[in-house]
């Protein structure tokens, strides 16, 4: 499914397409929504790069992007953003400066294990777990 047509909705203040099977890229329009505050894209069909206009978006405080294909080097003004954003488990590529204390920002295996410009091994796919996973379930409070 394409990504609809929302360019007349400029005053979108939360935008939640989440697992929607959208494919193509993201639209340069996203960027003119200045009261948008969060924006969730995430477990979709999205390919390209994240597109710069996003940073136009003042108001926004959470933006998710993860789990889909977008490709490219991820925005300079996206990494060092204080803003809560995540954009894990997609196919970057390039170089970033993140690394894996990166405070707001998930980088989390977003680039092949191929990639060499990548200065940081946790924010490549493929990413072994170090340890057995637990799991732990606390029924109190039911």
């Amino acid at each position: 499914m394409a990504f609809p047509n929302l360019q007349d909705l400029k005053q979108l203040e939360v935008l939640v397409l989440r697992n929607c099977l959208l494919t193509g890229t993201i639209p340069e329009y996203i960027g003119n929504m200045t009261d948008m505050q969060i924006l969730d894209l995430s477990f979709n069909k999205l390919i390209g790069e994240i597109p710069n206009a996003i940073k136009n978006l003042r108001s926004l405080k959470y933006m998710f992007l993860t789990n889909n294909s977008l490709n490219g080097s991820v925005p300079s003004w996206l990494v060092h953003s204080k803003k809560n954003f995540d954009v894990s488990f997609n196919n970057f590529t390039g170089s970033t400066t993140a690394n894996c204390q990166q405070s707001n920002v998930s980088l989390v295996s977003s680039f092949p294990l191929t990639t060499s410009n990548v200065s940081s091994w946790c924010l490549m796919k493929d990413l072994p777990c170090p340890i057995k996973p637990e799991w732990k379930f606390s029924a109190e409070g039911f």
